[in-house]
C-alpha cells in the first residue's frame, strides 16, 4: 500500500503568530529553501505564517493602545513607550 506522504507531496505548515519564535521559524524555513536552491534542488513544503496583528513583531510590538483594537480584538503587550529592556537582569549585567 502506499504511503501517506508521498516524496513529490507537498507539506503545508502553518505557524500561528509573527512574533520572535514564529519569525526564528520562518528563518531557519527560509536558510533551509536557500540551500535547496542553491543544491538545484525542489523544497517539498510551504510555510504559511498566521498573524492577528497588522504589524509583525508579537509582544515586541509596541503599541499605545490599551483595550481593544478596530475589530474589538483584545490589545495585550509587553512593551511600553520608555521600557530599556524586557529580559531579566541577570541576563544584561
Amino acid at each position: 500500500a502506499p504511503s501517506r506522504a508521498q516524496k513529490n507531496d507537498i507539506i503545508r505548515v502553518g505557524v500561528i503568530g509573527a512574533g520572535p519564535s514564529g519569525m526564528a521559524l520562518m528563518n531557519a524555513f527560509n536558510k533551509e529553501l536557500n540551500r535547496l536552491n542553491d543544491s538545484n534542488q525542489a523544497a517539498n513544503f510551504e510555510l504559511v505564517i498566521f498573524e492577528k496583528q497588522s504589524e509583525i513583531g508579537g509582544l515586541w510590538n509596541y503599541d499605545w493602545r490599551t483595550a481593544t483594537d478596530e475589530y474589538g480584538n483584545i490589545v495585550h503587550g509587553s512593551m511600553y513607550k520608555h521600557l530599556w529592556s524586557n529580559g531579566p537582569k541577570e541576563c544584561l549585567e
